[in-house]
C-alpha cells in the first residue's frame, strides 16, 4: 500500500510467523502479540540470540526490518502508559513494576503474570543483544537486580524512583549525630509506612470487596515497630526501607524479570556493564543527531546532497519535534529510537548504510521505505510543501506494514 514500509526478503536464521493471515487491526495485532510472547518464552535463548528475523503472513516483508518493528511494537505494549506490568514511578521520570491488583486486567493472574515478567526480561535482554533500545528508562534499583547486584540496592536508588522519599532518606543517612537524626526524623522505628497489600479482608472486615487494597505499616525487621532508628543503625534502616518501598509488593515479579533477562544475557556477559551503561542501552539516545544522520546518508538514482528535494527534506526533519522524528525513524528503519552508536554503516548489524533513493513515481505519490536496508524512497516533489504534506501522511498512516506498493 502507498506509504507503507516494505522489505526485501533475507535469509533468516530464526523466524517468528504469526498464526493468522495478518490484517492491520488492533484485534489481530493483539493476537499476534500473544503468539509472539509464547514464542519468546518457548524458544531456546540461543535461538533468540542468533540473527533473529521476522516474517508476517500475507505480507512481503521479511528480515531485520520487521524484526525491529515487532520489538518496538511489543516494547510499546510492555512499557507504554497502558501496560499492566510496568508503570511510571512516583518521580514521573522512570519506569517501575506495577503492583498486582486482583481483577485489574483480564487474564492477569499471578502465574501468568510471572510468565509475562519473564518474557519482559527476555525482551530486555534482546534489546541489548539485538542493539535495539526500547526507549524505557528503568529505575536504577531494577537495573541493579537485572545485573545480579541486588545487594547493592540502597537508598540512593530512590533518586530514580521517588525524589521526595530520596531526600528524606538522604537526610537520615547523612545525619551526623543523634540530635541531627531526631531533628530530621524524630521517633521513627524500623517500619515501612503506607505499604499496600492486596487482600479481600481489610482489618478484619469480612465484607470487603475482592481486590481491595490494604494500606499498612510493614516491619523491616522482626519486631521492627518496637526498634528505634538511631544514629548507629540509621544506614541499615534507610537501606531496608528503600528496598521495601521499591520492591516490597513486586518481589516475585522482579525475580521473574531478572530470570528472563539473564537467560538472554548471562551474568558472566553483563558483569562488564555499569548500571548507567545498561540503563542507556535500554533507553537509547534521547534526541536525533541530524548532523550525524545527514553525514552518513548515501544518495542514489539521481539524488545528491544538493538536490532540491533533499534540501527540503532536511529542512523538514530539522523542523520536526522529537516525536515526529521518532515516527520518521520507525518508517525508515522499523525502530523509532536513534541507533545507539550513531548512523555509520560500520555500526549496523548488516552493514547497510542509511540511504535516500529517487523514486520513479508521480509527485502525488507517498514516500516509501525498505526498512531492512535503511532505504527511504522519495518521489521528485515539485516543492517543499508537497514533500512535507506527503511525508506527514506517510508517517501518520504508514509506519507499520510491509505490503508492496
Amino acid at each position: 500500500q502507498p506509504g507503507a514500509s516494505q522489505d526485501e526478503p533475507l535469509a533468516v536464521a530464526h523466524t517468528i510467523v504469526p498464526p493468522h493471515d495478518f490484517q492491520r487491526s488492533l484485534r489481530h495485532r493483539a493476537k499476534e502479540r500473544d503468539f509472539v510472547m509464547e514464542q519468546v518464552l518457548s524458544a531456546p535463548a540461543s535461538a533468540l540470540n542468533n540473527a533473529m528475523s521476522v516474517r508476517y503472513v500475507g505480507e512481503d516483508g521479511v528480515g531485520e526490518g520487521p524484526m525491529r518493528e515487532l520489538l518496538a511494537m511489543i516494547a510499546g505494549d510492555l512499557f507504554g502508559p497502558d501496560s499492566f506490568l510496568f508503570t511510571q514511578a512516583p518521580n514521573g521520570t522512570h519506569a517501575t513494576i506495577r503492583a498486582y491488583e486482583n481483577g485489574n486486567v483480564t487474564n492477569d493472574i499471578p502465574n501468568e503474570r510471572m510468565q509475562y515478567m519473564r518474557m519482559a526480561g527476555r525482551l530486555l535482554g534482546l534489546s541489548v543483544t539485538q542493539r535495539q533500545p526500547f526507549g524505557v528508562n528503568l529505575c536504577t534499583g531494577i537495573v541493579k537486580v537485572l545485573l545480579g547486584r541486588s545487594k547493592n540496592v540502597d537508598w540512593r536508588d530512590l533518586r530514580s524512583y521517588d525524589t521526595q522519599l530520596y531526600n528524606t532518606m538522604e537526610a537520615i543517612a547523612k545525619a551526623e549525630t543523634q540530635e541531627d537524626l531526631e531533628t530530621v526524623a524524630p521517633g521513627i522505628t524500623f517500619v515501612c509506612s503506607g505499604m499496600r497489600t492486596d487482600k479481600t479482608e481489610i482489618e478484619g472486615k469480612k465484607d470487603a470487596e475482592p481486590g481491595a487494597v490494604n494500606v499498612t505499616d510493614v516491619p523491616l525487621i522482626e519486631g521492627g515497630e518496637n526498634v528505634a532508628v538511631t544514629h548507629k543503625n540509621r544506614l541499615k534502616f534507610v537501606r531496608l526501607y528503600a528496598k521495601k518501598r521499591m520492591f516490597g509488593t513486586v518481589q516475585n515479579e522482579i525475580e521473574s524479570l531478572a530470570k528472563g533477562f539473564q537467560e538472554i544475557l548471562p551474568l558472566q556477559l553483563s558483569r562488564c556493564l555499569s548500571v548507567g551503561e545498561l540503563s542507556a542501552l535500554f533507553r537509547g539516545p534521547e534526541k536525533l543527531d541530524i548532523a550525524d544522520l545527514k553525514a552518513n546518508i548515501v544518495y542514489s538514482d539521481g539524488y545528491h546532497s544538493t538536490s532540491a528535494v533533499i534540501r527540503w527534506f532536511w529542512e523538514i526533519v530539522g523542523e520536526m519535534s522529537f516525536e515526529e522524528q521518532r515516527r520518521l525513524l520507525m518508517f525508515w528503519s522499523g525502530c523509532p529510537i536513534p541507533p545507539l552508536h550513531g548512523f555509520s554503516p560500520k555500526l549496523n548489524s548488516n552493514g547497510e548504510a542509511w540511504a535516500i533513493q529517487k523514486m520513479k513515481a508521480a509527485p502525488t505519490s507517498l514516500p516509501m521505505a525498505s526498512t531492512c536496508m535503511y532505504l527511504l524512497r522519495l518521489p521528485p516533489y515539485p516543492n517543499k510543501n508537497t514533500l512535507k504534506e506527503r511525508l506527514e501522511l506517510a508517517l501518520r498512516f504508514g509506519t507499520h506494514g510491509y505490503d508492496q506498493a
